[in-house]
């Protein structure tokens, strides 16, 4: 009988949770991703020997948990004496040979392996096969030492690392289940029961019998948190008797990656050690003349590998063993690492990786010495001198040495850096150093490495190193460029596009990948509130707006188009010359001519140029709001900018709003030719406009009919009109005029909206505002109709004659409003209450202007229009708008006397 499946409180713990780790983090994870990416085998097939896994037969299916394995372990725990030793022999002997080792595997041959001794301890742990395990383990471990393809050691100490980790956190979770209190919690032994401590020894007994140093190395590294339960506190002692048994690894590699090892398990023990740490340096660095010898080199040979590629190898494991090193550890600690390196070494990786691994501020204490000892390095495969330099600048970035010595060391770092001739290499360092200079020097110090860098990449291109414009060029400088992008933001646009050299930069990338970065600029630019001041600075941000405008064309989305005009507008708002107007309106009229094509940025033009003028009149200081005879020709230059630049504009309603507004901005600077003319143009836009047309900037802004817009502006427009003069030659009325004959030749009113009435509507009032002696209200220094034509018969003539067509112009389309419709539908409920409610409009718009007594026609009228919006009295929303009505009218009616 199958025997029940056994509760597995282990196996949550085969995923290690070191999320929180000391090594985690420091980067573990990723460092062992980077491995896994930065390093793999040159040929088909490695010369590796697999090392055999001996475990029973029963152990052994086609793949774990099948049903046939399962019942093999059923019947060899009930009967162990039925398994045939001569059998599990036979069948090892006849294993493939990737069980047993072979000369020339793949890495597809070899992860198979790996995953096949991991599903395998993962299977023997869970059916409590201990011994099983340990030897899947101590295999594991066995592959660490073949070294037949160096250039894939970093991703077979990768695998191997894994399995050792869950070996090690799956002991460790047994012991922690079998122990009162957790030992995960502080590491003490208080409260851990016999049984448990029992249990612990008895791994570490288990892993002192392994004859191989290798394996019982590792072993006891991937155990070593364990010894918390035995009540373990000297941890130093523990981690250094472990460094001390790693010089018995006589290949360098091999040892390089098993120091790297137990640095790791050492922080996750104790994280405040560090003697082992320095130990496992010394050696290292000691073991680091060796491969320079003669008779390594033959090894070197054999391995089909250089003495530099041999050490670029190495460097992962290296580079991580200072990190471990690095956490924490004081200025003294970072001199002894100097003092050691000088003794034993002079390569760039194990310097690169000193500077890396320890504390900025240590790097920058001690910036002289470090500057020194990068120029004297030995350049290797994986870190030249210029690569060197830049692992500085990126110390230096997150803490710069002292003030005094800055200039001093940036110039000594850039006398090397700049003979590079290798553009990649000499891009990552002045990448890594533009950051330092942005964050902790001057802007001359940044305009003198932009112009290096530009240099440095003409010369490149004339060498015929790399072509113009090509993405081999552009690559190394996306980070240069991006980290000036980031500037924008956090330094300032001053500092970063204070220069022409940052704009030629964008030159050596292809048009859709420049119009990228401009957008970025821009956005870096526009998200600062820092006020732009500079004219230089101001002109270099348009020209980077000139690149991301010059991107669009016919064929672009509306949505691109809005975010460019976005992004240039979010710029304007943090232009800002003060009282120097002129430079303003400049940079605004650059904008008209740079953008042509982005309504919106257009549109904020005439705004800002609208707005200027308004400025302009504040600044003359003049009682009254006068003008100087300078601050006047600047308005009208600006009422002029505006008047050209409307046109350009797609969306009729946007200029006809623009228009009035420009015209209302001419009244107020008393530029009376400059008003005539934006209404006047206002006006004879009026038939031009389309049906629909999206009532906002932007792709997803949906068509609206434009007949309720149209009525809305006329209301607007005729509320400007009554502070405006009338023409000498055109006469008083001329814009009301031509206003009540454009709104008829408007092609598009719907039938029975009363949107035509309202719109002509608004004219009533205008024309009884017009017909008093005072306007109700006024523009200082300029005389309106009511000054220079008030009281005049001919005048009050011409204006009852428009007051009258006004009038019966709303008369016909309530007329047509209470009509059938083409079909012979009669009107609708809503179409009749909106004709009631035209009607109470149109009389509260006459009582102010006309004789509304009992016996006047006015008064016949407006009662008129009252009974016929008295049919609907008792709709909800006219009920208390009719009763009000009525009683204006009752009143006008008892006071009114001598209305023209």
């Amino acid at each position: 009988e199958k025997p029940a499946e056994r509760p597995r409180a282990a196996s949550a713990s085969t995923k290690a949770s070191t999320n929180d780790s000391a090594a985690e983090k420091l980067g573990w994870t990723q460092r062992k991703q980077q491995m896994l990416r930065d390093f793999s085998p040159t040929a088909a097939t490695m010369h590796l020997r697999l090392p055999a896994i001996s475990y029973p037969s029963y152990a052994k299916g086609a793949k774990s948990g099948t049903e046939l394995e399962d019942q093999t372990l059923a019947t060899a725990r009930a009967n162990p004496k039925a398994v045939d030793k001569r059998a599990q022999r036979l069948q090892q002997l006849e294993a493939p040979a990737e069980r047993r080792g072979s000369g020339a595997v793949t890495a597809e041959v070899y992860s198979t392996h790996v995953d096949r001794i991991r599903s395998q301890l993962t299977r023997a742990w869970a059916n409590d096969e201990r011994v099983l395990a340990l030897k899947l383990a101590i295999a594991a471990s066995k592959l660490m030492g073949e070294t037949g393809c160096p250039e894939f050691y970093p991703q077979q100490f990768v695998h191997s690392a894994d399995l050792l980790d869950l070996f090690g956190k799956l002991v460790f979770d047994r012991i922690g289940a079998k122990a009162k209190t957790p030992g995960a919690k502080g590491y003490s032994s208080s409260g851990v029961c016999p049984d448990a401590e029992e249990t612990c020894r008895n791994w570490f007994y288990k892993t002192a019998c392994i004859r191989e140093l290798l394996p019982r190395f590792y072993v006891e590294c991937a155990l070593l948190k364990c010894y918390a339960y035995l009540g373990a506190t000297d941890w130093p002692a523990l981690l250094g008797r472990l460094a001390a048994t790693a010089r018995g690894l006589g290949d360098p590699l091999v040892a390089a990656y098993a120091r790297c090892y137990l640095a790791k398990v050492g922080l996750d023990c104790a994280p405040e050690a560090k003697k082992h740490a320095v130990a496992m340096l010394q050696d290292h660095l000691f073991c680091f003349k060796e491969v320079k010898k003669d008779r390594f080199a033959r090894e070197l040979v054999r391995l089909g590998v250089s003495d530099a590629e041999y050490l670029r190898i190495s460097g992962p494991a290296v580079a991580f063993l200072l990190k471990a090193l690095g956490a924490g550890a004081d200025r003294g600690a970072f001199e002894t690492v100097l003092a050691h390196y000088k003794d034993h070494c002079n390569d760039a990786t194990v310097l690169a990786a000193i500077f890396e691994g320890f504390d900025a501020n240590h790097v920058a204490d001690n910036a002289v010495v470090c500057v020194q000892l990068a120029k004297r390095a030995e350049p290797s495969a994986a870190a030249s001198t210029v690569k060197l330099l830049a692992a500085l600048g990126r110390q230096f970035a997150a803490a710069p040495p002292p003030s005094h010595l800055r200039l001093p060391v940036l110039n000594e770092v850039w006398r090397v850096a700049t003979r590079c001739t290798d553009l990649d290499d000499y891009v990552a360092c002045a990448t890594a150093w533009l950051d330092c200079i942005l964050k902790h020097y001057s802007d001359r110090e940044v305009k003198v490495l932009l112009a290096d860098v530009l240099r440095h990449v003409d010369d490149a291109v004339e060498s015929g190193a790399v072509e113009a414009r090509d993405e081999e060029t552009a690559r190394p400088l996306e980070d240069l460029v991006g980290l000036l992008v980031r500037s924008c933001a956090d330094i300032g646009a001053h500092v970063v596009l204070g220069s022409a050299h940052s704009l030629k930069l964008l030159d050596a990338f292809r048009p859709h990948r420049r119009s990228e970065i401009a957008k970025e600029l821009l956005a870096g630019c526009g998200s600062t509130k820092t006020p732009l001041k500079d004219p230089a600075l101001v002109h270099s941000i348009l020209e980077v707006g000139r690149v991301a405008h010059d991107s669009l064309d016919c064929l672009s989305p509306d949505g691109e188009k809005l975010h460019v005009g976005a992004l240039i507008t979010g710029v304007l708002d943090n232009v800002d010359f003060g009282r120097d107007v002129e430079q303003q309106l400049g940079i605004l009229v650059e904008c008209r001519g740079a953008f042509p094509s982005l309504d919106v940025v257009l549109d904020r033009v005439v705004v800002d140029i609208a707005r200027l003028a308004m400025k302009c009149r504040k600044l003359a200081g003049r009682a009254g709001g006068g003008h100087t005879d300078r601050t006047l020709g600047f308005a009208k230059a600006c009422l002029a900018a505006c008047h050209v630049t409307i046109p350009s504009l797609n969306r009729i309603f946007r200029r006809l709003a623009l228009l009035a507004l420009c015209g209302q901005v001419a009244l107020l600077n008393g530029l009376l030719p400059h008003a005539d003319a934006c209404f006047k143009g206002a006006v004879q836009l009026i038939p031009d406009a389309p049906k629909t047309e999206a009532v906002a900037y932007g792709a997803g802004a949906e068509d609206a009919h434009t007949e309720e817009r149209l009525a809305a502006f006329s209301k607007q427009f005729c509320g400007a009109l009554v502070c405006a003069p009338g023409h000498p030659e055109h006469g008083p009325f001329y814009l009301v005029l031509g206003l009540l004959n454009a709104l008829p030749r408007y092609q598009h009113w719907r039938p029975h909206t009363g949107a035509k009435a309202s719109a002509c509507l608004a004219a009533v009032p205008l024309l009884g505002a017009l017909s008093q002696r005072r306007a109700p209200y006024r523009v200082a220094g300029v005389d309106g109709n009511d000054v220079l034509y008030g009281g005049a018969p001919e005048y009050l003539e011409e204006l009852r004659k428009h007051l009258g067509a006004a009038v019966g112009a709303v008369v016909a389309e309530l007329t047509a409003m209470g009509r059938d419709d083409a079909r012979g539908n009669a009107p609708s409920d809503p179409q009749l209450l909106k004709r009631a409610e035209l009607a109470l409009d149109l009389v509260n718009a006459l009582l102010p202007c006309v004789d509304v007594s009992a016996d006047s026609d006015a008064g016949t009228f407006a009662r008129n229009l009252v009974k016929l919006a008295s049919k609907h009295k008792d709709a909800r929303a006219l009920k208390a708008y009719h009763a009000r009505t009525v009683d204006a009218l009752a009143a006008a009616a008892g006071k009114r006397e001598g209305a023209p």
